[in-house]
């Protein structure tokens, strides 16, 4: 500012030069003309000594006069700064024809350089004129301001332009700078300014709520102009604070005395005068979800002024400027929330209202014109003590009624009401104070006080909000007591950029605890969506809904991606066919499968994100069908012990119904208990198929008999098409794929990973007395099992068809009594077609292929096993075949010709084992199938 200042008044010191010079030659001159004199009188006589005395004297003395008539015609310079006319409309006000802040500082400055005698500054502060269009409307206030400007234009003019300076600090400060006048006239010259100002102000209505006061410095007290201008300032801020009707004159003793009032006082001007309110917002956030349900707009200032809140209400208060406040606040926050309205769309705003000074009903009109599209999210809070006031409440409720906004009760607790103030008012929300909040996990009065305003709130339609948690213990206690909404530094403090959500972290932690409560929830809420409505199961489990019931043909039920598990039964009643939508969720049933179907209906379960249902999978009984579909994944936790996985689980009276997978991510099933079914159950029906089409499907069983997909008896009927399958099943019972006994068909086109142990396992096909079909048609299967007695692939005995063309069967086997594809001690045929097959069996009695009674067919593949204890291979013409070791080639294709019959013998090379085994008749013709 000094250096700007220098640059600005250079121009002066060089007439300020002149002056001085001009003053020694004048000087000089007379010291020559003395020295002449005084010879001349000394010897009375007129010597050219003296002569030249008076010569040189009168030289000094018109050079001095030469450059005082130069110094003369600079000040008569038009073009210098200090004697133009500001016409720039840039410059001026144009209520007031006065030249802005700025401009009237440089001019100032400029004017003080150049002054040779004092300069003074006055600050005229009009008080109430900054309110002066509520009064009279924004024209007369225009006419008055402008008037105003001319008493001071018509001063400067009696004045002359050259001595006075005109400008307005604010809309209610204006300032006058004089020079080259005495002390005792520019009192007077203040006084008869203030009177005609006065003369204005009284025609005005409410003139008592109008005054001027004067306050004045000298350049002599201040040489810099900033300091000249703090120093009027002040004394015109103790004119004001005294209520002095003369001009007030500066003191520095005074203002030592109340440096730190001015200067506050100083502070709260400047942020008033240029609207420099700031806002912070503070997240607001539902109790339940801790998802952004508003936020309140909270004043600050700037960080170099330092004011609190509280400090700029008294001391806006103290300077009758609190409705400056009010007014601000509004604008100013409606502004920011109209430039932000996406993020409001569906957030309130709350904003505090002063009661004592609650924003006019014309500027309110004025908000809505502007704000109306966002206005409906605005929420009004007045404190607990301004609700006594009837005037506030009926201008709120008046301002709600045009606007759509609402009423809050800020810091209850704080003041003195009751149900009847409440009542009559009837707020939104009730804000419970942080005094009340803090330490609430503690205080079991605390607790009761906001127990009862809870139900006091439910009971009545309002919104409980908890301000001021700082803790997790006091954010589970208002949780856990029923409060609405939360405000605090724990959830989220308050920053000047609007925030789109709290930290995930307490997020989290909001919502654990309330779905912790939801479990202890005693209520049993059932909630029935209409057709194609979207349900969203953690809303449904904050609200203590524990069943969904489905009638209609088409639900969505969504979950979070955050694995939140809500409690949960979902219900499909008889007869209905509907498809259920499902994407991320997260459901534990509720001492029942997490989806029951009813009798004889179809539901289709489409599956999007990751799913995962606990405790319980799906009932489907045996007139029902369950498809499962999409591109998302499904996890089924059985931990319940004879639980379901997918099918009627352990209960041995009640078949499943129709099951399929055409899904294309990953089913996964893990289920433990005494008796363990991941798709299936105890029962099969002949009416009732498990058929997996496509996708992943991931099974693990555990518990004493266990089936990983099947049943433990009936008519077991399996397909397993395009899909890959891996199962691990341990128990003293185990079975991956099929049935425990009875009749199955089981065909399968897949890949296949299986693992099974226990005293009895069998991989595929039935574990004892076992009839039926198992055809592995196509895909990549591997059987590994670990058993006291169990098959890779087949039954331990009875009477099974088993046909094998796969791509490649890997079977490994250890135990006592097990065998590797066949029925171990059963009939039945075993018939191998086309792929590679390699059995490992470590047993002391192993049975590679067939059973010890059956028949081994062989008509393709190649096939490394231990024949020993199986029965001789043959082939479809009962001839018997013999394993040839074919090396040096990839593939093994040859038409065999016998007396009995022709056929076609394939096989392929494997990175399992060296060399092909294929098995021919000893006599036969090899022909290459070209021949054919």
């Amino acid at each position: 500012m000094e250096l700007e200042q220098d640059k600005k008044v250079s121009g002066y010191k060089k007439i300020r030069y002149f002056l001085i010079i001009e003053n020694i030659f004048i000087v000089l001159a007379f010291l020559l003309f003395a020295v002449g004199a005084y010879y001349i009188y000394t010897f009375a006589s007129f010597t050219w000594f003296a002569l030249a005395y008076f010569f040189l004297g009168a030289g000094f003395f018109l050079f001095g006069l030469f450059i005082a008539f130069k110094m003369v015609k600079a000040f008569q310079r038009e073009d210098l700064p200090i004697f133009l006319n500001i016409t720039d409309s840039a410059d001026v006000d144009p209520e007031t024809g006065l030249l802005y802040l700025d401009t009237f500082s440089d001019k100032a400055i400029q004017q003080l350089a150049i002054s040779m005698s004092d300069v003074y500054l006055a600050v005229f502060e009009i008080e109430g004129l900054e309110h002066l269009r509520h009064f009279v409307g924004s024209q007369k206030a225009a006419d008055i301001k402008a008037e105003i400007g001319d008493v001071f234009k018509m001063y400067q003019k009696r004045m002359g332009e050259r001595f006075v300076t005109l400008g307005c600090k604010s809309g209610h400060e204006f300032l006058v700078m004089t020079n080259e006048v005495e002390l005792k006239d520019i009192q007077t010259y203040h006084k008869n300014l203030m009177d005609e100002i006065n003369a204005i102000l009284l025609h005005l209505p409410s003139s008592e709520n109008f005054c001027v006061y004067c306050g004045y410095a000298s350049s002599s007290q201040g040489k810099i102009y900033d300091d000249l201008l703090t120093y009027a300032g002040f004394a015109a801020m103790e004119a004001s604070m005294f209520s002095k009707s003369e001009p007030h004159y500066f003191s520095q003793d005074a203002l030592k005395r109340q440096e730190t009032e001015y200067l506050r006082n100083d502070k709260i001007k400047k942020i008033l005068d240029g609207n420099e309110l700031q806002y912070n917002f503070q997240p607001i956030v539902s109790a339940k979800t801790g998802k952004i349900y508003a936020y309140e707009a909270l004043m600050r200032t700037n960080k170099e002024i330092g004011f609190s809140p509280v400090d700029v209400l008294e001391m806006a208060e103290r300077n009758d400027r609190l409705y400056e406040v009010e007014h601000y606040t509004f604008f100013n926050v409606l502004k920011i929330m109209n430039e932000n309205a996406s993020i409001f769309e569906n957030r309130k705003l709350f904003i505090n209202s002063i009661p004592t000074v609650i924003i006019k009903e014309d500027e309110f009109n004025d908000l809505y014109v502007q704000y109306k599209d966002v206005m409906k999210n605005l929420v009004i809070e007045i404190t607990e003590n301004g609700m006594q006031s009837e005037d506030s409440c009926e201008t709120v409720h008046k301002y709600m009624k045009k606007s759509g906004c609402e009423l809050a009760l800020d810091d209850y607790g704080t003041g003195y009401s009751n149900a009847s103030t409440l009542l009559n008012n009837s707020p939104h929300y009730i804000k419970i104070d942080h005094s009340i909040i803090m330490g609430i996990d503690t205080d079991s009065r605390k607790q009761q006080i906001v127990s009862n305003t809870i139900s006091f709130g439910n009971n009545h339609g309002m919104k409980i909000l908890a301000e001021g948690v700082e803790t997790p213990d006091e954010l589970q206690m208002v949780i856990q007591l029923g409060c609405h909404l939360i405000q605090g530094f724990y959830t989220g403090r308050p920053n000047s950029v609007i925030a789109d959500s709290i930290s995930a972290e307490i997020e989290d932690e909001i919502m654990a605890i309330n779905l912790k409560l939801a479990k202890l929830a005693l209520e049993n809420k059932s909630y029935t969506p209409g057709n194609f409505e979207t349900v969203s199961l953690i809303n449904l489990a904050l609200d203590f809904y524990s069943q969904i019931i489905i009638e209609q043909p088409s639900v969505n039920l969504v979950g979070l991606k955050s694995k939140k598990e809500v409690n949960m039964c979902i219900k499909v009643p008889d007869n209905i066919e509907t498809i259920i939508n499902l994407k991320d969720v997260n459901i534990r049933g509720r001492n029942n499968p997490t989806i029951e179907i009813g009798e004889n209906s179809f539901v289709t379960l489409t599956l999007e994100g990751n799913n995962i249902f606990s405790y319980e999978g799906i009932k489907v009984p045996v007139s029902s069908r369950l498809n499962i579909q999409g591109k998302g994944n499904l996890t089924i936790r059985v931990d319940h012990n004879n639980g379901i996985g997918i099918g009627t689980g352990s209960d041995e009276k009640t078949p499943y119904g129709d099951i399929s997978f055409e899904g294309t991510g990953t089913l996964r099933i893990e289920a433990n208990s005494d008796q363990a079914f991941a798709i299936g159950g105890a029962l099969a029906d002949e009416n009732s198929k498990i058929k997996l089409d496509s996708g992943n499907v991931e099974i693990i069983v555990n518990g004493s008999k266990v089936v990983g997909i099947g049943s433990i008896n009936g008519f077991t009927q399996i397909i397993v098409n395009q899909s890959h399958v891996a199962i691990s099943a341990s128990g003293a019972d185990a079975v991956g794929i099929g049935s425990m006994e009875g009749r199955v068909e089981i065909n399968t086109s897949a890949d296949i990973e299986l693992e099974a142990s226990g005293s009895r396992a069998t991989g595929i096909g039935v574990l004892q007395y076992g009839k039926g079909r198992i055809y592995i048609n196509s895909g990549f299967v591997s059987c590994n099992v670990h058993s006291m007695s169990g098959m890779g692939i087949g039954s331990l005995d009875g009477d099974m068809d088993i046909r094998s063309s796969a791509e490649q069967v890997f079977v490994y086997v250890e135990g006592s009594e097990v065998g590797g594809i066949g029925t171990y001690h059963g009939y039945g045929m075993t018939r191998i077609q086309n792929g590679v097959h390699k059995v490992v069996l470590l047993a002391a009695n192993p049975v590679s292929l067939g059973g010890m009674k059956g028949r081994l067919e062989i008509t393709g593949g190649n096939i490394y096993a231990d024949l020993a204890n199986s029965p001789d291979p043959v082939n479809q013409y009962d001839v018997p075949v013999f394993q040839k070791i074919v090396t040096d080639t990839e593939f093994y294709n040859k038409k065999i010709e016998t007396e009995e019959g022709s056929y076609q013998y394939m096989a392929t090379a494997s990175k399992l084992f060296e060399n092909i085994y294929v098995y021919i008749p000893k006599y036969c013709k090899e022909l290459d199938t070209n021949v054919m």
